[in-house]
Formats: C-alpha cells, structure tokens, sequence
C-alpha cells in the first residue's frame, strides 16, 4: 500500500508537468496555419515538410516526411501532415515507466483532480487509460480527454531510468486522434538513439 502511495504521488508530479505540457501544444496549434504549412512560433517561420532527424535531449529522431519537428527550449514539438494534430515531448524524472503502468487506473482520476484541467473544463468521461505498442516501444495513453475545442492524448514511455517520455498530442476541433496517427507520433519517439 505504501510503495502504490509513493507511486502515486510520483504521478501527480508528472501529471502537474503533463499539463503544462497540454497548454505548451494549445499555444502552438494558434500558430498552426491552414494552408499546410506550419510556422514556429519563436520564429514566425515556416517548417519544412521533409523526412529529416532532429537533435533533441542528447538523442536523435527520425521525423518522416510529411511530418515535422521543432526543438523549442525543453520541448519537442511534432507537427502530423497538414498540421492534423501536433504533439509535444518532454522527459521527466521522478517515476518509471513500470511505476505508472502498476497505477494506470487512477491516472484520469489523478488527471481530472488537478487544478488547472478543472479551469481549462477538461472531460474524461470517455477517456480511456491502455498500454500500446507502436515501433516497438510501449507506451501508456490516456486518450480521448476532451476540452470544448480539442481532443488530447496523454502518454508516458520508458526514457532512462527512473524517468519517463511525456507526450501530448492534440487535434483542434475535437476529432479523435486515429491510430495511424498515434503511430506517427509514437514511431517517432520509438525512433530515439543516442548521440555520441
């Protein structure tokens, strides 16, 4: 009982980050233009929409075409073709992977209890918590959080130990994310190598 107390506080830090995070990618999907092209926020610049990799953290990711990827100070942010949806990655210490998977029921329940996912009037009713695979990595999704104007997954994944991938993707107009989606955002993570 403890060890499941200590891993639930380890969660509510997460969380608390995780939802900085949501408010970091609705800042940038205002940026986002209808034309098919996205511009970075810090810059005012259009992103190329080529395959290319992407330095971040000390790790290198693939970013397939179609796809792109801007390195904003801590963050990592993913823009799916036609700027359909956009994701954010940071990592965080505090809990492993294997520590909120052994709690992933009471992540909404965590989740809807914060203060700013009141205010912000985030719905998890049909939000659903599960674990899934995509490029050969694992990774725990809390999908389907709904706000007026957006749809969000949450997911966590094994980064180094004792810390984890946070990963935030959201579609504006409150469609749901689709696999082939995910896939695309998830690979993308899966995809991490070390530098030298």
């Amino acid at each position: 009982m403890k060890e499941e107390n200590q891993n639930l506080n380890k969660i509510v830090t997460i969380v608390i980050a995780v939802i900085a995070v949501i408010i970091a990618v609705v800042g940038v999907v205002m940026h986002m233009k209808n034309d098919g092209t996205t511009v970075n926020p810090e810059t005012g610049q259009k992103v190329e929409n080529k395959a290319t990799k992407v330095e971040f953290g000390g790790y290198e990711y693939q970013i397939p075409a179609g796809v792109t990827a801007s390195v904003q100070g801590t963050k990592l942010f993913i823009y799916g073709p036609s700027n359909k949806w956009v994701a954010c990655l940071l990592t965080q210490a505090g809990a492993s992977y294997d520590q909120l998977l052994s709690v992933k029921d009471q992540i909404k329940t965590s989740l809807a209890n914060q203060p700013q996912a009141k205010t912000e009037g985030y719905n998890l009713s049909n939000a659903v918590t599960e674990e899934k695979e995509y490029g050969g990595k694992k990774f725990l999704i809390t999908r389907d959080i709904a706000t007026k104007t957006y749809n969000i997954d949450i997911t966590y994944s094994a980064f180094e130990e004792n810390s984890v991938y946070v990963i935030s993707v959201t579609k504006s107009n409150g469609d749901k994310m689709t696999d082939q989606e995910r896939n695309a955002a998830y690979s993308i993570v899966a995809s991490a190598k070390k530098t030298a």
